[in-house]
């Protein structure tokens, strides 16, 4: 009997040093490292060792210079599992990974409760927590440098919060064709500076941030434009849709879950009653339950910002925006777009069909949406003498029938 209690106390403290000893992390899906801890993970796994693999297709497409589209390869993405615990070993060091499901709690007062996926590493051991710890230290750098995630398209779940929608599709910044060639210059310039500039911003005591104002008329190429610049950029692009802003909560929890270093994208938002000029009447109501402009404005430069963030909002109508909306400081740089003139239609036709096909193009009086030069292209997308009549037709027809910019608006 006194044996028996001997060891059974000896198990006690032997399981308490134990659990004293245990650390683990946890990566949750929607992280934007989740997705690369799962890569990694399978990397390392010898391949007669992946138990359970998780097989996903990533697809993008590019333009290339002579304007023709063309979809690259798709090789199949490997990524680990983890519905059966496995280990590796790392600078010695073993590491148990495993994937689980937990309750995420979302909505307007987080009374929606949803299953999210999530990596689990174990570890046991002081030295072995602090290898685990590098092991993750060196995907996140890769992640910050690039190196291993493509840029991704996130919009927010009904639930939870973000998720990776498609790889942002390739596109080189020398297919951006803009009225003013030099704007999207001067603009792409202006984002590789901020990015430079983290050190500089934080000897000033300055928050990390970037906005700009992108205003015009609808079809001119504001959305594609940002578009564009994430993918040139490689950046994550988030993208939050005007009814997904219901409450200054809802607001600010969204903000909070977009990745450092991404690009944020709010379109037309001077459809959205809280941006609008509060000497119109709007933005009276204290209303808890729907999005005041204070709460508009802390989430764009507020103290939950995410660090070295980019903001762009797109608007039709700039004129009916509050001042505080686009102050300095908030909005660092206003692009306006506008209709496609002459010149630009040329440059255009010789970027999507030919030189050739931008000599043939009559020349054209006034101005047309670079939507609708894009939409004539689409119609023939493989004949471009097609494509060039079906151009000079839309130009023709202007202010007469505008029922083919029902196709791209």
């Amino acid at each position: 009997m006194l044996a028996h209690s001997a060891y059974k106390l000896g198990m006690t403290a032997r399981n308490r040093v134990r659990n004293l000893m245990h650390y683990s992390f946890e990566i949750h899906e929607g992280d934007r490292m989740f997705v690369a801890v799962q890569e990694a993970l399978i990397a390392v796994l010898p391949v007669k060792q992946r138990r359970t693999v998780e097989v996903a297709s990533s697809s993008r497409h590019s333009i290339e210079p002579d304007g023709v589209g063309r979809t690259g390869e798709s090789p199949l993405s490997l990524r680990f599992s983890g519905s059966v615990r496995q280990k590796f070993r790392f600078e010695g060091h073993w590491i148990n990974a495993e994937t689980t499901l937990a309750d995420h709690f979302g909505g307007g007062e987080g009374n929606y409760r949803s299953r999210l996926k999530l990596v689990r590493l174990s570890v046991y051991g002081e030295d072995a927590r602090d290898a685990c710890l590098r092991w993750l230290d060196g995907i996140h750098r890769e992640l910050q440098r690039g190196a291993r995630a493509k840029p991704g398209y996130w919009t927010p779940g009904h639930w939870s919060g973000f998720g990776r929608t498609m790889d942002l599709p390739v596109r080189p910044f020398s297919s951006v064709v803009l009225r003013d060639p030099a704007a999207a210059d001067v603009l792409r310039s202006d984002i590789a500076s901020f990015y430079a500039s983290e050190a500089s911003y934080a000897t000033m005591g300055i928050p990390w941030h970037r906005g700009y104002m992108l205003s015009g008329p609808p079809g001119c190429g504001k959305t594609s434009f940002v578009a564009a610049l994430a993918s040139d950029l490689g950046r994550d692009l988030y993208y939050v849709p005007l009814t997904r802003l219901g409450s200054d909560q809802e607001i600010t929890r969204l903000f909070q879950e977009v990745s450092q270093r991404s690009f944020l994208l709010l379109e037309d938002i001077d459809v959205l009653a809280a941006a609008q000029d509060r000497s119109e009447g709007h933005n009276l109501s204290d209303n808890p339950t729907k999005l005041s402009l204070s709460g508009l404005l802390n989430a764009l430069d507020g103290i939950g910002t995410p660090h070295g963030l980019v903001l762009f909002l797109t608007t039709n109508r700039p004129e009916v925006l509050d001042r505080a909306v686009y102050r300095p400081g908030r909005i660092d740089i206003h692009l306006p777009f506008v209709e496609a003139d002459d010149e630009q239609v040329r440059r255009m036709t010789a970027l999507y069909l030919s030189p050739v096909h931008a000599e043939r193009l009559r020349p054209m009086e006034g101005t047309i949406p670079p939507a609708s030069v894009v939409g004539a292209f689409k119609r023939y997308i493989t004949d471009r003498d097609a494509a060039l009549a079906e151009l000079e037709r839309v130009i023709a027809e202007r202010g007469v029938d505008e029922s083919f910019l029902d196709d791209v608006r």
